[in-house]
């Protein structure tokens, strides 16, 4: 037999497994997109690449 999980508590299950993945995913956009910052050819690449990390990585000071 296998244990059942109540509804709530799945779905809460579920709702931190789509958190992680993407969180995951997140990171991974942010790592390529720094590597680009410093690997591209031409200098207007990786000024392109460095304000799209500054959309991406944006915070709130107050």
């Amino acid at each position: 037999m296998t244990p059942t999980v109540s509804s709530p508590i799945s779905t809460l299950l579920n709702a931190a497994m789509m958190a992680a993945v993407f969180g995951a995913w997140y990171a991974v956009a942010i790592t390529l997109i720094a590597l680009a910052a410093v690997a591209a050819r031409t200098p207007e690449r990786r000024h392109d690449a460095r304000d799209v990390l500054k959309i991406l990585v944006r915070r709130n000071t107050r």
